[in-house]
């Protein structure tokens, strides 16, 4: 798995264990957060459930570990997960703040320019 993950660099696997399981601090630009930020942006959700656990996931998962993901449809993503393992009401899709106003111009806009 970490082949697949981390083809770019040389590590060993069993280094790459140590920085997750935090005996290995790793150096400034490759440590803990960035080795968890790569599996998360290149493995499935269910291989990640099967290596961490969902109590883990939930510690990882906070808001700015989700901000330093690269893909926005990763945000949204791990944004939603994180509410559902939390226990958190998810809105309706499609029409909870974020998108109703574009919504409304999209779908309604005849009705608001009527005299």
């Amino acid at each position: 798995m970490f082949r697949r993950i981390f083809w770019d660099y040389n590590f060993e696997a069993s280094r790459l264990m140590d920085i997750l399981s935090e005996k290995d601090q790793g150096n400034t630009w490759f440590n803990r957060e960035s080795v968890l930020i790569r599996m998360f942006e290149r493995l499935s959700w269910y291989e990640l459930l099967e290596i961490f656990g969902e109590k883990e996931i939930i510690t990882i998962l906070s808001d700015p570990f989700i901000q330093r993901l690269r893909h926005p449809a990763l945000k949204r993503k791990y944004e939603v997960i994180r509410q559902i393992l939390q226990g958190k009401t998810l809105s309706v899709s499609g029409w909870d703040n974020a998108h109703r106003k574009r919504l409304q111009n999209t779908i309604l806009s005849h009705r608001w320019d009527r005299a």
